[in-house]
């Protein structure tokens, strides 16, 4: 019993190991061949806000949010988005929750936010299939931010 005990203690903590956060997988695949990869930290998303300061509407949907960093794979090899896809199973998602997941016609999309009280601190976006990419998105938006965001980028 102790080791059968003492096993299953060393299998789980082995596959805590191989957990992945969305930085290390980012990083795996933004020099990959036909990999587009954007970061914007939040100095560049300060400027940007400052930018769209005079245009009301761009600065209510941009002010929630101090950094975005994307990775997508949608022009790279079909083996680069299987293992895209492995790797992104092994995402560490430990204190997130899970907003959404859709399953249409062969793409996974999976959301998941970080929140601290009733605000959220930071959003995953995690794409996989034909059309594959990672996005972290970290700031301090409340639900009526994101569903304001979403329903005025679902119009266009």
């Amino acid at each position: 019993m102790k080791r059968l005990f003492t096993a299953m203690l060393a299998v789980l903590l082995c596959a805590g190991c191989f957990a992945q956060s969305a930085t290390d997988i980012m990083s795996k695949y933004k020099d990959k061949k036909g990999a587009e990869s954007l970061n914007v930290g939040s100095m560049m998303m300060g400027i940007v806000k400052l930018i769209a300061s005079h245009d009301n509407e761009a600065r209510d949907m941009m002010k929630p949010f101090r950094s975005i960093h994307l990775v997508d794979l949608d022009d790279c090899a079909d083996g680069v988005k299987c293992d895209f896809a492995v790797d992104t199973k092994k995402l560490r998602t430990k204190g997130y929750d899970e907003l959404v997941r859709v399953n249409d016609n062969g793409d996974r999309i999976v959301v998941y936010t970080l929140q601290k009280g009733n605000r959220i601190k930071e959003c995953l976006v995690v794409s996989t299939g034909k059309n594959c990419f990672l996005a972290q998105i970290k700031g301090d938006a409340s639900m009526k931010d994101i569903d304001r965001w979403i329903t005025e980028n679902s119009k266009r």
